[in-house]
């Protein structure tokens, strides 16, 4: 299914939740790589202006760009990408 031209995109980050020690000196700093769990998804859903949904989940919103180029209408994409950058 090709989405219409303009089809809203809406992204959300779930799971990799790393609950803090209850000490401070016990703490970890859970912005380094080895201190999370890499379950975190990204769920990126396309709306259509018909009232379709299309929700898909990825392991990080770089993943996600294929899929959104495929679903949605290739002229708007050509006419989006030199002036923005998107789908390069």
């Amino acid at each position: 299914m090709v989405l219409a031209l303009g089809a809203p995109l809406d992204g959300a980050f779930f799971g990799g939740y790393v609950k803090p020690a209850n000490w401070t000196e016990n703490r970890r700093d859970r912005h380094l790589l080895e201190n999370q769990t890499g379950k975190r998804q990204v769920v990126v859903i396309m709306r259509d202006r018909n009232g379709i949904a299309l929700p898909f989940v990825f392991r990080s919103e770089a993943q996600s760009i294929a899929t959104i180029a495929s679903r949605v209408d290739g002229d708007y994409l050509r006419r989006r990408s030199p002036e923005l950058g998107y789908f390069a």
